[in-house]
C-alpha cells in the first residue's frame, strides 16, 4: 500500500509554534500600545512585516527547544567535532592585574625587569561639583578634589645594549594594545645603571679578611 506524506492543517498544541496565534497576539499588542497612530494592520505593512518575521523566529526557536538536549548538541552529520569551547578559547587572555602587565612587559626583547606604580595623584587636578553634580578644573570652596584611579607610571630595567627610544615605542605599542577599560599608562621610564661596589669582610678560622 502507497504511503502518502501529507502536512496536516492542524494548528500546533504549542502556542510557541503556532505562527497564526503568535501574529494574532503580536497585533492586539500593537492595537494596545498604538492603535491611535497605527491602524493599518494588512500584511503589505511594513511593521507586519517585521511582526511577521519576528513569529517564525519565535516558531523556529519553539520547535528546536522541543528537542533532546542530546538532539540539539550532536551535529546532524556525525561529526566528532567538540561542541563546548575550551578554557584556552573561552577564557580571557588579557592582561587584568599589575603582575599581568609585568610579565607582559618582560617577554619585550630587551627589558629585564619591569614595575607598574599606581599614580595616587592625578596630574591634571579634577574637582566635583556636588551643586552640579558635575567635574570641573576650577577650585571652589565647595568643590571636592577627586583621584583618578587606573593610571600607572611605568618603570622598566633594559639591557645595555637596547636603543632606549626603541624599547619604549615597542612597550607603549603594547601596553596599548592590551591595556583595560578606565585604564591609561602615563610615562614610560627607563631606570639609570647604577654602579655599585661591595665590601666585605671574611673571617676564616680565625683570621680576619678585608675585601674590596
Amino acid at each position: 500500500m502507497t504511503e502518502y506524506l501529507t502536512i496536516s492543517n492542524t494548528p500546533p498544541e504549542h502556542p510557541g509554534m503556532n505562527f497564526a496565534l503568535l501574529r494574532e497576539e503580536g497585533i492586539k499588542h500593537i492595537e494596545r500600545l498604538g492603535g491611535k497612530i497605527w491602524t493599518d494592520y494588512n500584511t503589505h505593512d511594513p511593521g507586519i512585516t517585521i511582526l511577521e518575521q519576528l513569529c517564525y523566529v519565535i516558531t523556529d526557536l519553539s520547535y528546536r527547544l522541543d528537542f533532546e538536549m542530546k538532539d540539539l548538541l550532536a551535529p546532524s552529520s556525525g561529526e566528532s567535532r567538540k561542541q563546548f569551547y575550551t578554557a584556552r578559547e573561552i577564557l580571557t587572555v588579557n592582561p587584568l592585574t599589575i603582575n599581568d602587565y609585568c610579565k607582559l612587559l618582560i617577554d619585550i626583547d630587551g627589558v629585564k625587569n619591569a614595575w607598574l606604580e599606581p599614580i595616587k595623584n592625578s596630574q591634571t587636578s579634577i574637582y566635583y561639583d556636588p551643586n552640579r553634580h558635575t567635574l570641573t578644573f576650577q577650585d571652589k570652596e565647595f568643590t571636592q578634589s577627586i583621584n583618578l584611579n587606573g593610571l600607572y607610571r611605568i618603570l622598566i630595567e633594559k639591557d645595555k645594549d637596547i636603543d632606549e627610544v626603541n624599547i619604549i615605542e615597542n612597550i607603549t605599542s603594547l601596553l596599548n594594545q592590551y591595556r583595560n577599560l578606565g585604564e591609561d599608562f602615563a610615562s614610560v621610564e627607563i631606570l639609570p645603571i647604577e654602579e655599585i661596589s661591595i665590601q666585605a669582610e671574611i673571617e676564616v678560622e680565625g683570621v680576619l679578611m678585608s675585601m674590596n
